[in-house]
C-alpha cells in the first residue's frame, strides 16, 4: 500500500469516535487474514499445477 493511501486510511480514521476506530481495525485485521490466507491457497494451487 502507498503512503498516500495509507494517510488517506488514517485521515478518514481520525475523525471517528475511538471506539469506531478500533471496530475498523478488528475488522481491517479480519480482512487482511482472509485475503493473506486465500494468496496461500492461490500459490499452493498454482505450484501443484507446474
Amino acid at each position: 500500500m502507498s503512503s498516500e493511501a495509507i494517510a488517506t486510511v488514517v485521515k478518514m480514521m481520525g475523525a471517528l469516535p475511538d471506539a469506531t476506530q478500533n471496530q475498523i481495525v478488528e475488522h481491517l485485521q479480519s480482512y487482511v487474514a482472509d485475503l493473506q490466507d486465500e494468496l496461500s491457497w492461490d500459490e499452493a494451487f498454482a505450484n501443484t499445477q507446474k
